[in-house]
């Protein structure tokens, strides 16, 4: 602990982690009581280390990415000495759950692993790969709800390309990362997750060992076992998860599909359902209706016409009238858009 101290609009009062760069720190927003985490990242280290390639990754992974079980990036304050990003604050983490609860009912892990899935499959169709999931990186609300940290280590992935890097946590990490070879992307994620799921229902990994050659030897060969008291989905899943050649592993598309996903579904991870079909006569019909609709509004509109002008709308949804802008609210508001402040 730390006396409180002020940044902007923030009160920092306490240190949460301590970061490859820096430390993150919990902050309280001075009007609104929105607590907030602060990733510090340190100038001189970025520098040193020469990874600024990553941290300007992350940054626009973060901005990009909008979803329920993915960590919110809600600005980002540059200082003489660090870079901070500030944060939707998670005061869980899945690795300390485990630890303290050991192996879980399927009923509880399934509905950690439908909020972790849901999360990646977003990611995957904006074209960004994780590539470090683990569960030091599954963060957990007050409501143990989901929020997928840490992509300093993503990547984005296109059509037909290939990523070559080694990269994330050795027992979460898939075969083909483990030999150095190349991998499309999306299926590295879905081997970490399917070894979370596997530590969720197990309470332990499904390859490990202190020999690191060892280690690399078992994820390489998928040796691992299955206690006997999983269910029938849950053990053919994670089988089809964790399958040493990449062509054979189950994508996330049919995970979607998959019977141990789709029990107890909660209905706002479910997928919408397909527009109703439209009649084509009926269609013509209306698209008809419509221009009619519009050449009589036209006719009507002369430009000295009578009546109340209608308030424009200016670029940031507040209205004009005579000239003059009419703001909207800011209160109740605050995130709801990213901004970059510099702070000398």
């Amino acid at each position: 602990m730390f006396p409180p101290s002020k940044l902007g609009e923030y009160t920092v009062t306490q240190d949460i982690a301590e970061g490859t760069f820096g430390k993150v720190k919990m902050a309280i927003h001075t009007i609104t009581g929105h607590k907030v985490a602060m990733k510090y990242i340190s100038k001189a280290v970025i520098q040193r280390e020469k990874t600024k390639t990553r941290v300007r990754r992350e940054f626009e992974y973060m901005r990009t990415l909008r979803h329920p079980h993915i960590i919110k990036l809600y600005e980002v304050i540059s200082t003489p000495t660090d870079i901070i990003f500030v944060l939707e604050y998670a005061g869980g983490e899945l690795f300390n759950y485990i630890v303290t609860h050991g192996r879980m009912s399927e009923q509880r892990a399934r509905r950690f692993f439908q909020q972790i899935i849901h999360g990646i499959e977003y990611s995957h169709r904006l074209k960004i790969v994780h590539r470090d999931l683990k569960p030091e990186n599954v963060l957990l609300d007050d409501d143990l709800n989901v929020k997928i940290a840490d992509f300093g280590l993503s990547n984005e992935i296109s059509d037909g390309d290939f990523l070559t890097t080694s990269c994330g946590s050795p027992n979460y990490a898939a075969p083909e990362v483990i030999r150095g070879g190349v991998y499309a992307g999306p299926e590295i994620d879905v081997w970490s997750s399917g070894v979370i799921l596997y530590v969720m229902l197990c309470g332990r990994l499904p390859f490990e060992d202190d020999d690191v050659q060892v280690l690399f030897q078992k994820i390489t060969q998928g040796t691992f076992h299955l206690p006997s008291s999983l269910g029938h989905d849950a053990r053919d899943l994670i089988t089809q998860m964790l399958a040493v050649d990449p062509v054979k592993c189950i994508t996330i598309q049919k995970i979607l599909e998959h019977p141990f996903y789709k029990t107890d579904l909660p209905r706002y991870l479910q997928p919408l359902p397909p527009p109703p079909r439209t009649c084509p006569r009926r269609a013509q019909l209306a698209r008809r209706a419509r221009a009619a609709a519009r050449l009589r509004d036209h006719r009507g509109a002369g430009p000295h016409r009578g009546g109340r002008r209608r308030a424009a709308r200016g670029p940031h949804g507040g209205r004009h009238e005579g000239g003059q802008a009419v703001a909207r609210s800011a209160r109740g508001e605050l995130h709801s858009s990213l901004r970059i402040v510099v702070r000398g």
